[in-house]
């Protein structure tokens, strides 16, 4: 475990400071809305790149000496920080024909294109982006190499099961193949075992089916189910960016104060402030 995992009890959160880009276990049980405040609380208290004060100096001869840029990095990092070890990082599933090769371009392509969105002059823009269009091209060449490689492997396993008169292993490769692939329902099926085609036929079925099963004599003994002591408050949701910011109302206060009290005395703010994307609609 990292640096992080003493905050939660059990260990049961992957470490988000040694362990960046992992995700929670299989295995660990959801974390409860209790649970996760407690843990960004904890998280708070002591968040890596925290500004620690020395006994023999003061707390202002500190201020003046970090700058705001400094300032507003070590506040992010706790916020960031202690989302990722409270609520985990999104697992996001890639196409099952894209290799690995491809997404290590992927990856590539995304980096130049924040160099190509970030870049201040007007050289340094256009070099970024005669790179975009490189990565750009070989992504695209990539990811349709991969997918040739896929319908021609889909459509060998389909040849080789027409020989082996495999209908379904046949039937399933020809609907991944022309993109409609979806199980259907099972075939509904009389009391004496016979499949029913005709769509008037099941409907019958199914009436007769929840006509017994529903119109049932009530129970002799009725069950006696006392009423819960109390109730578990249990939610599986992620904690939202509003949850986060109040899980710890007085830390965070502090936090944004001494912030904002400092660009107001200074008349500067953080560089990623000034920053903005234009987005068409």
């Amino acid at each position: 475990m990292g640096k992080w995992g003493d905050h939660c009890p059990g260990g049961r959160l992957l470490s988000s400071d040694n362990d960046k880009g992992r995700r929670r276990a299989n295995n660990a049980p959801p974390a409860s809305d209790s649970y996760v405040e407690s843990c960004i609380q904890d998280a708070f208290k002591n968040p890596p790149g925290t500004l620690r004060i020395p006994k023999n100096r003061s707390k202002n001869a500190i201020e003046e000496t970090v700058s705001i840029e400094d300032h507003w990095q070590v506040i992010k990092k706790a916020f960031t920080t202690a989302s990722e070890t409270s609520g985990g990082l999104k697992n996001r599933k890639h196409k099952e024909w894209i290799t690995p090769e491809t997404l290590v371009k992927v990856e590539k392509w995304k980096n130049i294109k924040n160099i190509l969105n970030n870049s201040k002059t007007r050289s340094a823009k256009q070099l970024a982006s005669e790179e975009y269009t490189i990565a750009n091209k070989d992504v695209r060449n990539s990811a349709r190499r991969d997918k040739r490689a896929f319908v021609d492997k889909l459509t060998a396993e389909a040849e080789e099961a027409a020989r082996a008169n495999n209908i379904k292993a046949l039937y399933d490769n020809i609907k991944l193949l022309t993109g409609k692939y979806q199980k259907g329902s099972r075939p509904v099926k009389s009391k004496e075992g016979k499949t029913l085609n005709t769509h008037e036929e099941q409907m019958k079925r199914w009436v007769e089916h929840f006509k017994n099963v529903l119109n049932q004599d009530p129970p002799v003994n009725k069950a006696d189910i006392p009423p819960s002591e109390e109730l578990l408050a249990v939610d599986c949701k992620r904690p939202s960016t509003e949850e986060i910011k109040k899980a710890d109302i007085e830390t965070s206060t502090q936090m944004l104060y001494e912030l904002f009290g400092k660009i107001w005395e200074v008349e500067e703010d953080p560089l990623e402030w000034k920053e903005g994307h234009m987005v068409r609609l």
